[in-house]
């Protein structure tokens, strides 16, 4: 069974405006760490009294977006990381774990517009990832939003299965390629041109 499935998350309530800090280099607040940035956007950390929390905004700008709002350290499970950016287009792995399972979603949002594009169901993992356990390997990101991404599903340590998908800023995720020969770190992206790895040979398509 296909595990990829897009749709729109509840965007609305991830995206929020606050003034920035004066004087702040470039848009994060004063004292952030920064996680991400490029000559258009920042994606920051910080560590408020009610725990950690990481927004993203436009240089220039006084807007922030909340990607992942302040929880305390204790019990936290819920996590982002891996942030790709283009343009005010941001990508990034949102993990959900508990004690020896969770679950990954990857999420495209548009930082100029304080929404979010695209919300994939992209992975999972059971007792540790030990006995089945499906993640995102590598993905790619335009500025106009589309995304694509090579998955790797194990059993027991052992691969099933590799595929490359990729979904336009809307609509219905694809499936391009499947099979144990992929590459599953290899994952270009030059203009709208897609490449891969399959047995050695690179295999092309245009992304949506």
């Amino acid at each position: 069974m296909r595990w990829a499935r897009a749709g729109l998350a509840a965007a609305a309530a991830m995206a929020i405006w606050a003034p920035a800090a004066s004087g702040a280099p470039g848009c994060a607040p004063a004292g952030a760490r920064v996680l991400a940035r490029d000559a258009t956007v920042r994606v920051y950390e910080t560590v408020p009294k009610s725990g950690r929390a990481i927004g993203a905004c436009l240089v220039g700008h006084a807007g922030h977006m909340t990607l992942l709002a302040a929880q305390p350290h204790v019990g936290l499970h819920r996590s982002l990381g891996r942030f790709e950016l283009a343009g005010r287009i941001v990508a990034f792995l949102e993990t959900r774990f508990g004690v020896d399972s969770g679950t990954s979603t990857l999420v495209v949002a548009d930082i100029g517009a304080r929404r979010i594009l695209r919300s994939v169901h992209a992975g999972s993992y059971a007792d540790a990832g030990i006995l089945d356990r499906r993640s995102v390997t590598r993905f790619v990101l335009t500025a106009r939003g589309s995304i694509a991404w090579i998955s790797e599903h194990t059993q027991r340590q052992q691969l099933v299965e590799v595929a490359v998908h990729a979904a336009p800023p809307h609509g219905a995720a694809v499936l391009l390629d499947s099979g144990r020969d992929i590459d599953p770190n290899l994952l270009r992206l030059s203009g709208s041109t897609l490449s891969w790895s399959r047995a050695g040979s690179e295999h092309t398509a245009t992304m949506p």
